[in-house]
């Protein structure tokens, strides 16, 4: 799926179950994401053609749109190479003729392409070995170069489907189907693909979806939170508590205004953008430790340098406003703990903001 010029969302899909010759992909077109209009089934003109599957979008530096779809023939239908369909015109409903990408040769599926100057980068699935693979061309049709092949990423075997997206500190995610076990996964890098994150289970997909395209968004709504400022944190339900350091963990104790000024001052955090995200935040001590997720607990610790602590450190706001009057829960693998109300260091004037123990800051009107 991306989203078009026209401001249309435009879906591509494999039009039948993998034991059906399928020489056609699927085209549907959607103002809101939610309800779809089907436009038309492509017939892929490719000689003798078996099967036409798992078509991915590509839309390149100059604005053109290109489908990339795993093709094989009738006399060996399981061995698949990736083609290139080049839109011919700004409807979508006309397409050059279908060009193999160079390089990647056959046996290969579910080849997804993703750009980085004049660099294309392509993850594509060894369909014997199991393995997504990974591969770099001066062109969208190649020649690819494959530089990374077996476990070199250490996602394991019988995985499928990559999709790549960037984030937002410059790193890179990539979600695949390991459809091996059952689980599907994500998995970060922040070299330009060199190494990657021990890849993490979606526990609310796994088991039901299968082989999905991630496209990333920009959204409107949230709360705002300063950076660059001091804040104190109060639980809404237990209002004389604040968040505060102790033995470098993560407390509630009463504080009041007339507690000391050491209480006051291990009550007081700045506000930072996120370490791993600057669209997030990251809270700091008066000692330049950092607050973070480690353990199962809030703690604060020195930052190590690591993409680990990094993202440990990272909360994130809710990309929906809350509704007037109200702090709404955000939807976390364990419940939200606090809704603090924030004050300067210096007048203990308040705003409301919601922490969760999922990394999720929420401001509350």
């Amino acid at each position: 799926m991306f989203q078009h010029t026209d401001g249309y969302y435009y879906l591509t899909y494999t039009t039948h179950t993998w034991q059906d010759v399928s020489t056609t992909i699927g085209f549907a077109r959607s103002a809101d994401r939610v309800d779809w209009t089907f436009l038309y089934d492509y017939t892929v003109p490719i000689a003798n053609l078996s099967r036409a599957w798992a078509p991915e979008w590509f839309v390149d530096a100059d604005g053109s749109v290109n489908v990339i779809v795993s093709c094989s023939t009738a006399d060996d239908e399981w061995i698949f190479t990736p083609y290139r369909l080049k839109a011919a015109n700004s409807a979508l409903t006309a397409w050059s003729s279908p060009v193999a990408l160079a390089g990647i040769g056959s046996n290969h599926i579910d080849t997804y392409i993703v750009r980085t100057g004049s660099t294309y980068h392509a993850f594509t699935k060894n369909e014997t070995a199991k393995y997504i693979e990974y591969g770099t061309a001066g062109s969208l049709t190649g020649p690819y170069t494959l530089t990374r092949t077996g476990d070199w990423a250490g996602w394991g075997s019988y995985r499928e489907g990559p999709s790549v997206v960037r984030l937002d500190n410059d790193g890179w995610r990539i979600f695949f189907d390991g459809y091996g076990d059952g689980n599907y996964y994500y998995s970060d890098s922040y070299d330009t693909f060199a190494t990657w994150s021990a890849p993490t289970a979606l526990t609310t997909l796994s088991g039901t979806a299968r082989h999905f395209t991630v496209i990333k968004e920009t959204v409107s709504g949230g709360p705002g939170l300063a950076t660059g400022v001091t804040r104190s944190f109060r639980s809404a339900n237990y209002p004389t508590r604040y968040w505060q350091e102790q033995s470098a963990l993560l407390n509630l104790p009463v504080v009041t205004g007339s507690s000391t000024t050491s209480l006051k001052q291990a009550s007081t955090f700045t506000v930072v953008a996120g370490l791993a995200d600057a669209t997030g935040f990251s809270f700091r001590d008066a000692a330049g430790k950092y607050l973070r997720h480690y353990a199962f607990r809030g703690r604060f610790d020195a930052h190590d340098g690591t993409a680990t602590f990094a993202q440990d450190a990272t909360f994130y706001a809710p990309v929906r406003a809350p509704p007037p009057a109200r702090c709404a829960s955000s939807r976390t693998t364990t419940p939200a703990t606090t809704c603090a109300t924030t004050t300067t260091s210096s007048g203990w004037t308040r705003r409301t903001a919601r922490t969760c123990s999922g990394r999720t800051v929420r401001s509350c009107p």
